[in-house]
């Protein structure tokens, strides 16, 4: 064996990744700006649209101490989903619900981050700001995903800020399809606040 040359970083390869391809369907800074604001959640995290719960797993990596509520009307592969949060170790605090975001899903408690990524229509974005941000908590994080000039997921956001004056945006929307030059990405972030009533 040959001496440690102090001179030289010692690199290891990562592992293959057990993850399948296309699996996260988030850019790799989108990923970690959700991380980050996963991790500061101390009351739950609320995910309207999972699909095959790529955004899931990274809730649950995130904020292993809080309960993770995910509700899709048509997940792709739930059973998939726990099998490989279990071969990661996490998810323990996931609820995967399969019902309508825009209608009231019962069991769901407090939360502190939304993270909107389900259907992409006006109304169905629309419907889901609607339905949850009252209950997210004062002080709290709205993420929508895809929030881009060409998708209606701007216009929902765009309607929403001319009537909610209890909010706060903190990155703003994209012009322009390009998104993926933006450093965070297609992702809209609006903070409720702290005065804001339930």
């Amino acid at each position: 064996m040959a001496p440690i040359d102090p001179q030289k970083v010692a690199v290891r390869l990562p592992k293959t990744s057990r993850l399948p391809r296309d699996f996260v369907r988030l850019e790799p800074w989108e990923i970690e700006y959700l991380y980050s604001l996963a991790g500061q959640s101390t009351l739950g995290v609320v995910e309207t649209g999972r699909f095959r719960g790529g955004s899931t797993l990274v809730l649950a990596a995130a904020a292993p101490n809080v309960p993770v509520w995910s509700i899709d009307i048509n997940p792709q592969d739930d059973v998939a989903l726990r099998l490989l949060m279990s071969e990661l170790r996490v998810g323990h605090n996931v609820n995967l619900i399969v019902d309508d975001s825009t209608c009231d899903v019962p069991g769901v408690g407090s939360f502190d981050l939304l993270f909107i990524d389900g259907d992409h229509s006006l109304e169905g974005c629309s419907g889901d700001i609607e339905r949850w941000w009252p209950r997210l908590a004062p002080g709290g994080n709205m993420v929508l995903h895809d929030c881009y000039l060409g998708c209606e997921v701007l216009d929902a956001v765009s309607a929403f800020l001319r009537k909610e004056p209890s909010s706060e945006v903190v990155v703003g929307m994209v012009n322009g399809r390009k998104h993926f030059r933006s450093p965070t990405g297609s992702i809209c972030h609006i903070r409720k606040s702290c005065s804001a009533w339930q």
